[in-house]
C-alpha cells in the first residue's frame, strides 16, 4: 500500500509526513533523506533518490521546479517515460521490500507536476493526501526562501496545484489544511487516519498524543497571511476556498495561460544561471589548465623519479656485487688466516725440532768433552807407559798395539766429530730455512694486512653509498 503527499511547496507537506511518520508509514531511513535545515527544522521527508529523478524527469522536458512554462502533458513523450520508469519502479520496489507495516510513503513537492508519469509506476492501491495552505502565504514563503516574485509564485502555485488536484479526480484522496495541521494536529491525523482506514481497510497506528504535539510546533508556522485582499487569478482563489472546506474541485483537464512576467522571470532567472555556468566554466578551465600544467610536471616528475629510481637500482645491484666481493674476500681472509695459523703452527713445530736438534748437538759436545777427557786420561797413560816402557822394554810392542788402538779410536773421534760437524751444518742450514719461512709469513702477513685495508677502504665505499 503507498500514500502519497501532494502540495506545493512551503504548504507543509513535511510536517504532514512527520506526522504520518509517526503513524507508522515508511518513508525510508534517516540516510535517504535531503538533510533538514532551518527551512524545515523538523526534516523534508523527501527521499534524495525520488528528488534526483523528478528532477532529471522536469531536465529532459526543459523545465526545473520553477521554471514550468514550458510543461505539458503532451511533452512527457512515451519515450521520455520510459527511459526513466525503471529506475522510478526500482525505489518504490525496495521500499515495499523494506517497510516494517507493509505502507510506504512517498512526498515530493514536484509529484504535483508528474503524476501522468508516476501513476503508470505506483501500484492500483494507493491513497493520496493533499495539501492546502492559503497562497498567499506560499508566495511569502518563496519570496523569503528563494526571492520568488508574488506573481509568480502564485502562478507556480496555481500550475502545482492544479496538476495535482486534475491526477487524483477518480482516485482515493484526503485534504488536510496547513493551518488546521498546526492549530490542532492530534485532531488532523485522526481524520486522516480514519480517512485511510475507509479507503483501503487497513488502520494505522495512533501515537500518543504529547508525541505528536512535541512535532507540530506553532513556531512552523511562519509567513502567514497579512489578512488583507490577496491579488491572484479567481481560478486559484476558488480552488484554495473549496480545499479550505475538504472540498475537491471538479477538474478534468487543467491548462493554463503563462503570462507574460512569468516568461520575463524565467528569462532572467536562467540568464543568470547562464552568468553562474559561465563564470564557474570560465573558472573550472582556469583550474583544468593550472591542473594539465602540474599533471605536465607531475609527469616529468615521475620520469625524474623513474630515472633516480632505476640509477638506485644498478648502485644497489652494485652493492650486492661488492657485498659478494667483500663476502668473498672475507672468506679468502680467513682461508689465509686459517693457512697462517698452519704456517704458525708448523713453524712452532720446526722450532721445536731445532731445539731438540740443539739439545742433541749439546748432549754430543758432552760426549765429545768426554771423549777428550778421556784422551788426556790416555795421554798420560800413554806417558805412564813410555815410563813403564823405558822400564819394560818387553812390553814395548804391547804399548804399540794399545797405541794402534788408541789411534783407532782417535780415528773413531775425528769420524764422530766430522758427523758433529755435518750435523751442525745441517743444523744452521734448517735455520736458514726457518729465517726464510719466517721472512715469507711475514711477507705473507703484510699482504694479508693489505688486503684489510682495502677491504676496510671497498666498506666505507660502500656505506658511504
Amino acid at each position: 500500500m503507498q500514500i502519497v503527499v501532494l502540495g506545493m511547496h512551503r504548504s507543509g507537506t513535511s510536517a504532514l509526513c512527520g506526522l504520518l511518520n509517526l503513524a507508522g508509514v515508511y518513508f525510508g531511513h534517516e540516510g535517504e533523506f535531503i538533510q533538514a535545515n532551518e527551512e524545515n527544522p523538523k526534516g523534508f521527508w523527501e527521499r534524495k533518490d525520488v528528488r534526483h529523478l523528478n528532477d532529471k524527469i522536469l531536465y529532459a522536458l526543459g523545465c526545473d521546479w520553477s521554471e514550468i512554462s514550458q510543461l505539458e502533458k503532451a511533452n512527457l513523450t512515451a519515450e521520455i517515460q520510459s527511459s526513466f520508469q525503471a529506475e522510478a519502479k526500482s525505489i518504490v520496489d525496495k521500499m515495499q521490500e523494506v517497510t516494517p507495516t507493509g505502507v510506504i510513503g512517498l512526498k515530493e513537492p514536484r509529484f504535483c507536476l508528474l503524476m501522468d508519469f508516476w501513476s503508470s509506476v505506483l501500484c492500483p492501491e494507493r491513497f493520496y493526501i493533499l495539501l492546502q495552505r492559503n497562497p498567499e502565504e506560499i508566495a511569502i514563503s518563496l519570496k523569503t526562501r528563494n526571492n520568488i516574485p508574488v506573481e509568480v509564485a502564485n502562478y507556480l502555485t496555481e500550475k502545482y496545484l492544479g496538476n495535482a488536484i486534475s491526477a487524483v479526480q477518480m482516485e482515493s484522496c484526503h485534504i488536510v489544511s496547513f493551518a488546521q495541521m498546526i492549530s490542532n494536529p492530534n485532531s488532523v491525523l485522526k481524520a486522516v487516519i480514519d480517512s485511510f482506514e475507509k479507503s483501503t481497510g487497513i488502520r494505522l497506528k495512533s501515537p500518543k498524543r504529547k508525541d505528536v504535539e512535541s512535532f507540530i510546533s506553532s513556531r512552523l508556522y511562519r509567513s502567514k497571511s497579512k489578512g488583507k485582499p490577496y491579488s491572484a487569478s479567481d481560478q486559484l482563489l476558488n480552488w484554495n476556498k473549496a480545499l479550505s472546506k475538504g472540498n475537491l474541485p471538479e477538474l478534468k483537464s487543467f491548462h493554463q495561460k503563462v503570462p507574460g512576467h512569468v516568461l520575463s522571470y524565467e528569462h532572467a532567472n536562467r540568464f543568470s544561471e547562464f552568468i553562474k555556468v559561465d563564470v564557474r566554466f570560465r573558472r573550472l578551465e582556469k583550474d583544468y589548465f593550472s591542473v594539465k600544467e602540474k599533471l605536465t610536471n607531475k609527469h616529468k616528475l615521475e620520469q625524474v623519479v623513474l630515472q633516480r629510481d632505476a640509477q638506485v637500482a644498478d648502485l644497489e645491484q652494485v652493492a650486492l656485487q661488492r657485498d659478494a666481493q667483500v663476502a668473498d674476500l672475507e672468506q679468502v681472509t680467513l682461508q689465509r688466516d686459517a693457512q697462517v695459523a698452519d704456517l704458525e703452527k708448523v713453524a712452532l713445530q720446526r722450532d721445536a725440532q731445532v731445539a731438540d736438534l740443539e739439545k742433541g748437538a749439546l748432549r754430543r759436545d758432552a760426549q765429545v768433552a768426554d771423549l777428550e777427557q778421556v784422551a788426556l786420561q790416555r795421554d798420560a797413560q800413554v806417558a805412564d807407559l813410555e815410563q813403564v816402557a823405558l822400564q819394560r822394554d818387553a812390553q814395548v810392542a804391547d804399548l804399540e798395539q794399545a797405541a794402534q788402538q788408541r789411534d783407532a779410536q782417535v780415528a773413531d773421534l775425528e769420524q764422530a766429530a766430522l758427523q758433529r760437524d755435518a750435523q751442525v751444518a745441517d743444523l744452521e742450514k734448517a735455520a736458514l730455512q726457518r729465517d726464510a719461512q719466517v721472512a715469507d709469513l711475514e711477507k705473507a702477513a703484510q699482504q694479508r694486512d693489505a688486503q684489510v685495508a682495502d677491504l676496510e677502504k671497498v666498506a666505507l665505499q660502500r656505506d658511504a653509498q
